[in-house]
């Protein structure tokens, strides 16, 4: 029973955080695509483009970390960041019910971990770039970057053409967000390959997909705003019904916050 209580508190927290960051609506949101999960696979999302004409201002997390280059061989590590493995605690407290629950709990996230490792890797062999940032040692953010000519993955739906750089899956350990840990990875990021590029285009998740590969931190698109603040952007809202990917909207201005 503690073990569920514990995954209950992990909730709340999870809706505060959402609220928080990104608003009751975008909560709501969340909610409606997890209530329609079994009969529909529904997701949003939000593709900011910056322009890279101007250099790019290193920012600097509010934690000491050491930015560096992920490789397939951080794969388990980065899986275990992103769905960490299920601790049962001690299994004699449990009811049959409980014990029981909790191991369906488990299948369903090793499965998860099987899909991500496979995603992960094709991301490394596609000639994607991660970068990550240790916290004493261990990984607490990490961040992918994809460029024209690398090959096809699976969950990219947008193509970077010449001059273009676009990084996508930038996650942070619940207890390490509000670091600007985010902001630290993605301007190093920037300034080490956007030189040679005109574009930097980023999605902001607005619901978690199927796939815990396609989230990211709550205030994403909010730190990234104030990373590029004076930069000129368009924003286009991509929508994902079952697969399929339909952009509904473009907007262009000199900032893009809320």
């Amino acid at each position: 029973m503690k073990a569920v209580i514990r995954q209950l508190r992990d909730y709340v927290a999870t809706a505060r955080d959402i609220a928080g960051h990104d608003g009751v609506v975008i909560l709501l949101w969340r909610v409606i695509t997890k209530l329609l999960s079994p009969v529909l696979d529904l997701d949003c999302q939000i593709l900011f483009e910056i322009d890279l004409s101007q250099p790019v201002e290193q920012r600097h997390a509010r934690v000491e970390c050491r930015i560096e280059p992920g490789t397939e061989a951080d794969v388990d590590e980065l899986l275990e960041m992103r769905i960490p493995s299920w601790r049962l605690g001690d299994a004699e407290e449990l009811s049959d019910a409980d014990e029981y629950r909790l191991l369906l709990v488990e299948r369903e996230r090793a499965r998860a971990r099987a899909g991500a490792r496979v995603y992960m890797r094709q991301w490394f062999r596609a000639g994607e770039k991660c970068f990550v940032a240790r916290v004493d040692g261990e990984i607490a953010h990490s961040n992918w970057t994809r460029f024209h000519g690398c090959t096809p993955a699976p969950r990219r739906e947008i193509d970077p053409q010449e001059g273009e750089i676009y990084t996508t899956e930038g996650y942070t350990v619940p207890r390490w967000r509000g670091k600007g840990l985010h902001e630290a990875v993605l301007s190093h990021m920037l300034r080490l390959y956007g030189p040679s590029r005109t574009t930097h285009s980023e999605l902001l998740p607005l619901a978690t997909s199927t796939s815990p590969c396609a989230t990211a931190s709550p205030g994403v698109g909010v730190r990234t705003g104030h990373c590029e603040a004076r930069r000129r952007r368009s924003a286009k809202a991509l929508v994902y019904i079952s697969g399929m990917c339909w952009v509904i909207s473009t907007v262009t201005g000199s900032r893009v916050s809320r």
